[in-house]
């Protein structure tokens, strides 16, 4: 079974940071072609034998494979392409006729299908349901249903499924003994047996982290695998108790069970991508040899390359967020180019603070004198009270961790407000005049909100998404608290969860958010009264007092009259400048890496943002405003980071300081970073230029918070990706939390490239192949638990290079939770110039998280999935296929250094590490010849180096200068006024 909970793939969860260029009409063409793939090896493949013993069923990328052993051809017996889907867990009817299998879509289930092919019939109709295994009889089977919870089963001809009730209640991988009287499975980490009703529950191993249980067919022993003895093996034990033999000494053995083989007498399972046989009496062991082809087609489209803004152009602010309307609803007040703003009726907007430091989250005052929001410019996210007529600003809260969303008692006495500490939120009061905060909820919510305040009893609205501790499905519930944190007995459950929602002025109207749609619904009627204003996609809804909305969608304000439902933008007279280099610079005796080496030494002279000309030092010098001697030194293209997540408070400075001149996001949430991107290119804030994608386009079951764009119908996702294109999302990021549904992301894939733009996915699936994926995330494949980590084999490393996908090497975010990582990164937090540039309860949390005692299994654990990794990473580089260099850590600024490091410990050259985060990296954002190189007209985004990174890449971090746009960064002010809290 695949992992079906989130993944999180570093030791502190997934952020996102990236920007908005604008998009112009150079493109560049995606070719589609009929692909003839031929796999010998399966990265993620459990074989199933057939009862005559002559036929294995395969899963294998995602498909059900038929593997006749007699000549080693295996034919396609599902598709998992013209309806995409993953099929997995194959499992023969005992008369041989008939595979059941298991579907990944979210309107899946289990399903039957004849060995002669066909249409597959749907058995159950639960997108939960895995691990099925037939009676011995034929007539029932009983799978896992991880959204239902437990074992079930099932008629094999049809009908209702029926829970084993057992005290083994989480019990998993469910196996028929041969005589029908047993079933074993996995529970409490060990293998157990139960009879076949639920009871009788006897537990035969202790673990604790054994998995995937089957019979051997006298029925008096068990196979099943089990790290005990360090890697994964297969083990035997007796079914009436007694110590666990290893069988095996593999590596790289796969998660699936053992399985035995009928008339052959010979247990098989999958180790290293190969089909292993195992003759249990003499320990004799043999490969199965197989050749599966299918012929692939693959639809082409063309990349938009994003512009990069010239000097002096004047561009539309599009990264408007938080629209707040005043009290008397004559202005509004909005967050933009990390500062705030009032829209004045007229559209004119007027800036009402500014400074380098990120300012959010407007909330008005009761009588409309003041706004609380949010800023981070006394260290960490805190809240702060601005005077309108005066302008004088104070702080109002002072302790550790990020305030957001801020909103005032009708009395003006306190100020509510969310702290979050490291994604644990906390609903907590202030007096509005400062002082001491006090908490009204506790944290244990996924999420909590203050709305607004319900006029009876002026107690607070509170919308909080909370997950059912048995079944893990989430869902958004209204309560009302007093601000002693008492709570009122009154709860309102919404229909699904909501990725925002406002409570009227009145008090009497809700209005939410959910898979993009806006609806309202009358706090006072019966359940059934909600209605849909808009199809959206809506972002930040707020009510003014005129009983309209209040939104954003494509960089626009909107409004919707919540009583007609009429819908009109309010425009917002607001734009910014790029600003002009002040000087020309000339680059004199430069050694160049551009990235290819050029001999002797050069002049590089930058105008206007841009590199005008390379000449051989001592040549007649072009003329410069400014001359810079650099005598020898080595000048590279300014590093490209192609995958982060940047929120509020990520360190985009450092990465500058860093010489990352670009980062490049791998999901976000859209309007911020847009907001970022667009304060850095109107020279408001240090940073590297930004290309945002604008969130994470997920499934509906996925966690509803503000940079999830879930989506249920195919027409949201379209509406969805119409808004990241106007927005100016730069690439697009699907489906990383979980297999679940693969539809969405095939439909992602395809709504995206009509728009000119590449996708990113964690996974490789077929249909996602066959609609153009452009970039697999991370070098490792996603499979049944953290414990396992399979190793590329032949199929993915064919597919990857046939397909023409390129790999995000990400290497440094896996690192950190090594042995050698660990102590790494303990020191790195010492740095001041890393240190400085994180939030100081950040750089907190991140010290005393290094400085607790690590868990030896777990950094043992992180020693063998970094040794994969980077194997993976070198099987890819030797079949030739494109990596592009990127961190996903942001708590580590210089942490794309890093992954050059260890993309060159992987096997590649300096060189070609080197490539990976500049030439490469900007083709795969569409900017190839214009970003990432040192050549006439591309963007003069350089740094400057102290020693020869082709001699030792380590020299990456000896940096003697970072040039942005042919501006040279002051790169001790930067640090200098990193420090601060």
């Amino acid at each position: 079974m695949r992992i079906l909970r989130k993944y999180v793939h570093s030791t502190f969860g997934i952020v996102v940071l990236l920007l908005l260029p604008q998009l112009i009409g150079q493109s560049c063409s995606r070719r589609g072609a009929s692909l003839e793939l031929e796999f010998h090896e399966g990265t993620d493949m459990e074989a199933s034998p057939s009862p005559d013993g002559r036929y294995l069923a395969l899963q294998l990328w995602s498909q059900i494979w038929i593997l006749d052993m007699s000549n080693g051809n295996a034919s396609l017996l599902t598709d998992a392409i013209t309806r995409p889907d993953e099929h997995m867990s194959p499992r023969w009817s005992p008369d041989g006729a008939s595979i059941v299998f298991s579907s990944l879509r979210s309107d899946g289930g289990l399903f039957v299908v004849p060995i002669s092919g066909g249409k597959p019939r749907q058995l159950t109709f639960h997108e939960f349901d895995f691990q099925p295994d037939w009676s011995p009889d034929g007539r029932t089977i009983v799978f896992l249903g991880v959204g239902r919870g437990g074992l079930w089963t099932v008629p094999a001809q049809g009908g209702s499924p029926q829970k084993i009730k057992s005290e083994a209640e989480d019990a998993q991988s469910p196996a028929w003994s041969p005589d029908g009287r047993w079933i074993a499975c996995i529970w409490q980490g060990g293998v157990a047996v139960m009879a076949s009703d639920g009871g009788s529950v006897r537990q035969v191993t202790k673990g604790p982290d054994d998995l995937a249980p089957s019979w051997s067919p006298d029925g008096r022993q068990l196979f099943f695998l089990s790290p005990k003895a360090g890697e994964l093996q297969v083990w035997s034990v007796p079914i009436e108790g007694g110590g666990p033999i290893q069988l095996t000494d593999e590596r790289a053995l796969s998660g699936y069970a053992p399985q035995w083989m009928p008339r052959r007498n010979l247990l098989s399972y999958v180790a290293g991508g190969k089909i292993r046989t195992l003759d249990t009496k003499s320990g004799t062991r043999g490969t199965i040899p197989f050749s599966a082809r299918m012929t692939l087609g693959r639809k082409n489209y063309k990349q938009i390359s994003p512009e990069l803004p010239a000097p002096g152009q004047r561009l539309p602010v599009r990264g408007i967020y938080g629209p707040s309307p005043s009290p008397d609803g004559r202005l509004i007040a909005f967050s933009a180019l990390g500062d705030l703003w009032l829209r004045h009726a007229d559209g004119k907007a007027e800036q009402l603070t500014s400074g380098p430091e990120d300012d959010a989250d407007p909330a008005w005052s009761p009588d409309g004198s003041q706004l609380a929001y949010v800023s981070n410019r006394s260290g960490d996210y805190q809240v702060w009270a601005l005077d309108l007529a005066g302008r004088a600003r104070r702080q109002v809260t002072t302790t550790a961790g990020d305030a957001l969303t801020p909103i005032w008692q009708p009395s003006g006495e306190n100020i509510v407000f969310v702290r979050s500490s490291w994604w644990r939120q906390t609903l907590c009061v202030v007096p509005a005049s400062g002082g001491d905060q006090r908490t009204i909820v506790p944290a244990g919510a996924e999420r909590i909100t203050p709305l607004g305040w319900f006029p009876e009893d002026q107690s607070l609205v509170i919308e909080q998404l909370v997950s059912d501790s048995k079944t893990q499905i989430l869902r958004s519930t209204i309560n009302r608290v007093r601000l002693d944190g008492s709570a009122v007995s009154w709860t309102m459950d919404l229909p699904d969860q909501v990725e925002f929602a406002a409570l009227s002025t009145q008090g009497d109207t809700l209005a939410y958010v959910s898979n993009g749609e806006l609806w309202i619904q009358d706090l006072v009627s019966e359940k059934g009264s909600e209605q849909r204003l808009i199809q959206g996609p809506a972002f930040f809804p707020a009510w003014s007092p005129d009983r309209a909305l209040l939104f954003v969608s494509s960089g626009k304000l909107m409004r919707v009259d919540a009583r007609t439902g009429e819908q009109r933008t309010l425009p917002v007279q607001f734009s910014y400048e790029i600003p002009r280099a002040r000087e020309s610079l000339l680059l004199h005796n430069a050694r160049l890496l551009t990235p290819e080496p050029r001999e002797g030494l050069w002049d590089v002279l930058l105008r206007d943002g841009r590199i005008r000309s390379l000449r051989p030092a001592g040549t007649q010098p072009a003329p410069a405003d400014r001359i810079m001697d650099l005598e020898g030194r080595t000048v590279i293209p300014g590093l490209i980071n192609l995958h982060e997540h940047l929120y509020r408070g990520h360190p985009m400075e450092g990465f500058l300081y860093w010489g990352n001149t670009s980062v490049a996001s791998a999901g976000d949430e859209g309007h911020w970073s847009v907001a970022q991107q667009e304060a850095i290119y109107s020279g408001r804030r240090e940073g590297p230029r930004l290309f945002p994608s604008g969130g994470f386009v997920v499934p509906t079951h996925v966690k509803a918070l503000p940079d999830r764009l879930r989506v249920r119908t195919t027409e949201q996702l379209r509406r969805y990706m119409d808004h990241l294109s106007r927005l100016g999302a730069t690439q697009i990021k699907t489906s990383p939390y979980d297999h679940r549904d693969p539809r969405i992301e095939v439909e992602c894939i395809e709504a995206a490239h009509r728009q000119g733009l590449p996708v990113l996915s964690h996974y490789l699936r077929p249909a996602s192949v066959a609609a153009g994926l452009d970039r697999k995330e991370h070098a490792l494949f996603y499979g049944q638990n953290e414990r396992l980590f399979p190793s590329f084999a032949q199929d993915t490393i064919e597919i990857l290079r046939r397909a023409d996908i390129s790999i995000c090497s990400t290497i440094v975010t896996f690192f950190v939770g090594s042995s050698e990582g660990h102590l790494r990164f303990k020191a790195a937090l010492a740095q001041a110039d890393v240190a400085y540039f994180l939030l100081p309860s950040h750089a907190e949390h991140l010290r005393q998280s290094a400085e607790s005692p690590s868990n030896a299994d777990r950094t043992a654990l992180m020693d063998r999935f970094l040794n994969v990794y980077l194997a993976n990473i070198a099987a890819a580089h030797r079949a030739g296929i494109r990596i592009v260099a990127g961190t996903d850590i942001f708590f580590l600024p210089q942490g794309l250094h890093w992954d050059l490091e260890l993309l060159v410990r992987a096997g590649l050259s300096p060189l070609e590490a080197l490539r990976t985060a500049t030439s490469n990296a900007a083709a795969a954002l569409g900017l190839e010849g214009r970003l990432g190189c040192i050549s006439p007209g591309a963007a003069a985004d350089l740094v400057v180096l102290e020693a020869d990174p082709l001699e030792d890449i380590r020299n990456t971090q000896k940096i003697y200068a970072v040039i942005q746009g042919g501006r040279i960064i002051d790169r001790a002010s930067l640090l200098k006024a990193a420090k601060r809290g």
